[in-house]
């Protein structure tokens, strides 16, 4: 858990985001930049009641979701923090930062179809990145590398859960067969002793 702030710092470095505010930003954006950090101060401290206020109240809709995301995922909402992130990608399909969270969550929460669904996104941002001759070809890679890894796990996770559905299959299959054994024994024992107890009747 602690070196999740350091990965979001790195992602954010990576999305190509300021550090910090520069002097033709506008003055929304410069606010927007200003709140988002005293989100992360907030968050960091532990305060997230406050930082949820704060995150909340950004005026940039994709900076919302994603501060939004953060403070619920740190403050262990991780259902909460996946809806938000989800949300966001309705209005923002292609947010790389979204994308990774959202995918890392439902892989957390082992909602593999989603997962898979996700990081398959995130993969496919990552390769236009490196088609993309005006992104430098680290923070590609990075990207690369990092989106393959996500994808491998949770195709793993799609995998255990294939298995343990058809474990589960063949757990009821063989249940059923044995009830039907066990209803088949019955009934020849029933047809066995009918003629038994008749014949008894009649010595009697």
């Amino acid at each position: 858990m602690t070196l999740l702030p350091i990965a979001a710092t790195v992602a954010l470095t990576l999305l190509g985001l300021p550090a910090g505010p520069r002097a033709d930003l506008s003055s929304d954006y410069s606010s927007d930049l200003r709140a988002g950090q005293d989100v992360a101060g907030l968050r960091e401290r532990g305060f997230y009641a406050l930082a949820l206020e704060q995150a909340e109240a950004l005026a940039d809709p994709t900076d919302r979701a994603r501060e939004v995301l953060e403070v619920l995922y740190h403050a262990g909402d991780l259902a909460g923090a996946l809806r938000v992130g989800l949300a966001g990608l309705e209005a923002y399909p292609r947010d790389r930062l979204l994308l990774w969270r959202s995918a890392r969550l439902a892989t957390d929460l082992a909602a593999a179809p989603l997962a898979l669904d996700l990081t398959g996104r995130l993969a496919r941002e990552a390769e236009l990145m490196e088609a993309d001759s005006g992104v430098d070809a680290s923070t590609a890679l990075w990207w690369l590398d990092m989106s393959s890894r996500m994808e491998e796990e949770a195709a793993s996770l799609n995998r255990l859960r294939d298995e343990q559905g058809a474990a589960k299959s063949r757990s009821l299959w063989a249940a059923v067969v044995g009830l039907a054994v066990l209803a088949g024994f019955a009934g020849w024992g029933i047809k066995c002793n009918g003629p038994a107890q008749q014949t008894g009747r009649a010595r009697s």
